[in-house]
């Protein structure tokens, strides 16, 4: 949207621990005042401009102890503490420039470019209508020698009147054309009476396909310009809650003549009145939130008044999905299409994805967005998370060719060349994940996570100098360091350097990534790994006790934790070991029973205890998980031989170099050979 244009730094880094990052991210004010006053200290001098942006006070609020009332949580009480929040902030900034030597010389200006509604007219949040609730804004000006005492201007003004008003208070020509007028007279006091002001929504129009609104606020009346026209007299009911159309009618002409003309006065001559948007607008528009293209299934034009239950239907649905209550959701939706016949929305078939997708249907999940992606082809979401999910599926061919067609149609789609980089990467192709991944970082250059990914495609080809740069380049950065691929890939150059045989300096770089990420179970995992594969096993329990520590739900942890036991076990300890490592895989499967290591460790311990026949229920549970892992095989057929069923240890030995193939190593497949040599040879002995 031509943002960035003209200012020399545009940060718009949202912080994000993952790589694909929407348009409705965000960053909290304590971040972006700290990017501010990292920005303001870095500075050499002279003069400034700088646009701060706040997002806090948006749906969904959250809630912040320090600024919002105790106990409350309505979400009144919750949007007034991002308010306190950002105030709190705008604080930081001033303190900065007082410390600065520089707050005397700077002109601090503060202006909100919407309001927020609560259900004074149904509406929750912005956007539909046009009440007082949404259009009236703060604006502050703020300079202790331009201002020598405070004072309040009662007269209204539109955010179209900032401009030429700093430019006049800057003495600075305003360019021909500005549709605004200078505040500075109402400020002066040198302009009497009221403005007239215009305003718009379009969004129920562009998001619904219902009628336009538009209206103009004339001395003390407010005219609105839908099907059913609305006249308000805001200075005796500030809450709109008379409509006067149908008594005031000539008032209502008079003001709607005024809104014509204004209409007319204003549009470009030699322009359509409004920029005809291009794909790639309106593809951003609809990432927004601000655009989706579909048919509700009602009459074009309707008035909003009368879609606003709709509206509402539909915003209590997101919630519930967004709150993951799916059962809920589901019934819920069922309801909004009783109520609704032949609706049809992106938002609701994103909220049947979301459902069935949390329920474990993925096929029928991958339909939904197949379906999606061609009915509302600009929704580039839908096949975002299609090429993720196909991807995930290990259907990465078809994957790739979404991605492909998407970054054709948008080049500047981050997420295209991400996800065409992470398919690479699955298919080990990786001069074009390094493609994929350096396209999306030319696009958002401030990606860390994107840094990330190609530190690690370096790993993989090797070049462990060029991995390391980059992640020390990230190290300063605290949203790269708590994403996951950051973690991994240090981790990742950590064991790297133990596999080339440099093993201080692999064990470096694990411990480093626990100092940088000391919150991230997997680190501690990793770190517990390496010196579990260097039979160090005191350090290694102790790093997986931390990752479990850190998260009592990670399978992982209590399963390596009871390998460090079984191990001990193994070399002559003392036998309450076998009950802690029975204890630490019982507790892994409990968490992930699909993890098929914890399965092998438990029966690894009942086999060593002499419960062969258990072992033996547990190892085929492995082989069923996961039919690619070499000890299932063996342990199984050692658990079978102990059994006396020796056909049966055989066969599965031969079902596992089947499976394996290449896969085996020369070491494994010796252990294989030798084990199904003793075996052959108790059975021919039978």
């Amino acid at each position: 949207f031509g943002l960035a244009k003209g200012f020399q730094l545009y940060d718009d880094d949202f912080e994000a621990q993952h790589s694909i990052v929407n348009y409705a991210a965000e960053i909290t004010a304590d971040r972006v005042a700290d990017k501010f006053c990292g920005w303001l200290r870095s500075r050499s001098g002279g003069r400034f401009f700088s646009w701060v942006h706040f997002f806090d006070p948006h749906s969904p609020y959250v809630s912040h102890d320090e600024s919002g009332p105790a106990g409350d949580r309505s979400a009144w009480s919750l949007y007034e503490g991002e308010v306190g929040y950002v105030d709190a902030h705008v604080g930081t900034i001033v303190r900065a420039l007082r410390d600065g030597g520089l707050y005397e010389n700077t002109l601090i200006v503060i202006v909100g470019d919407h309001g927020e509604a609560f259900g004074e007219h149904k509406e929750m949040g912005h956007g539909i209508f046009c009440y007082e609730e949404s259009l009236r804004v703060p604006l502050i000006l703020h300079n202790p020698r331009l201002f020598k005492s405070p004072k309040v201007v009662e007269s209204r003004l539109s955010l179209a009147d900032v401009l030429p008003g700093l430019l006049e208070l800057l003495k600075v020509p305003a360019p021909a054309g500005i549709q605004g007028r200078s505040f500075w007279p109402l400020v002066e006091g040198g302009e009497k009476g009221l403005r007239e002001i215009y305003f718009e929504s379009l969004f129920s129009q562009e998001e619904y396909g219902w009628a336009p609104l538009s209206g103009l606020i004339d001395g003390r009346y407010k005219y609105l310009s839908i099907p059913e026209p609305e006249l308000y007299d805001i200075s005796a009911d500030p809450g709109e809650t008379r409509n006067l159309f149908a008594d005031r009618r000539e008032d209502a002409q008079e003001i709607a003549a005024k809104l014509e003309a204004f209409v007319l006065r204003t549009e470009s001559p030699r322009e359509p009145r409004r920029r005809q948007r291009g794909p790639i607008d309106i593809k951003k528009l609809t990432a927004l939130g601000y655009i989706s293209n579909f048919s509700t299934g009602l009459v074009d034009g309707l008035d909003p008044k009368r879609g606003i239950d709709l509206y509402v239907d539909v915003v209590g649905l997101k919630e519930l999905v967004a709150q993951k209550r799916y059962d809920e959701a589901d019934g819920y939706l069922a309801g909004l299409r009783a109520r609704h016949p032949g609706l049809e929305m992106p938002d609701i078939e994103q909220a049947r994805y979301e459902i069935l997708k949390a329920r474990g249907r993925t096929t029928d999940a991958l339909d939904v967005l197949r379906g999606a992606s061609e009915r509302y082809p600009e929704r580039e979401s839908f096949k975002v998370f299609l090429a993720m999910d196909l991807s995930a599926s290990g259907r990465h061919e078809e994957a790739r060719e979404i991605c492909s067609r998407l970054a054709g149609e948008n080049e500047t789609l981050t997420a295209a060349h991400i996800l065409l980089g992470d398919i690479a990467c699955r298919l080990n192709e990786f001069d074009a994940a390094l493609e994929g991944y350096e396209k999306a970082a030319s696009i958002e250059p401030m990606n860390a996570v994107v840094r990330a990914k190609i530190a690690s495609v370096w790993i993989k080809k090797g070049d462990f100098a060029k991995a390391q740069a980059l992640l020390e380049g990230l190290e300063g950065r605290k949203s790269a360091i708590k994403a996951a691929d950051f973690q991994e890939a240090m981790s990742g150059l950590g064991l790297a350097f133990l596999g080339a045989g440099q093993t201080e300096r692999g064990l470096a770089v694990l411990r480093k990534a626990t100092i940088l990420s000391p919150e991230s179970p997997a680190v501690w995992l990793n770190l517990g790994g390496a010196y579990f594969a260097l039979g160090r096993w005191d350090p290694a329990l102790d790093a997986f006790e931390k990752s479990v520590a850190i998260d009592d739900g990670f399978a992982l942890g209590w399963s390596n934790i009871g390998q460090v036991y079984l191990v001990r076990l193994l070399e002559g300890g003392t036998p309450d070991l076998a009950e802690k490592a029975l204890g630490c895989f019982e507790k892994a499967i409990a968490l992930e029973p699909r993890q098929a290591q914890a399965w092998i460790g438990r029966g690894s311990v009942r086999l060593t205890t002499g419960l062969a026949g258990q072992a033996v229920r547990d190892y085929e549970q492995a082989i069923k998980l996961d039919p690619y892992l070499v000890d299932a095989y063996v342990n199984l057929a050692m658990a079978l031989q102990n059994e006396g069923r020796y056909a049966e240890a055989l066969g599965y030995l031969e079902l596992g170099k089947k499976r394996l193939g290449a896969k085996i190593t020369p070491a494994d497949r010796e252990e294989i050979d030798r084990l199904y040599a003793a075996i052959k040879v108790l059975k021919d002995g039978l």
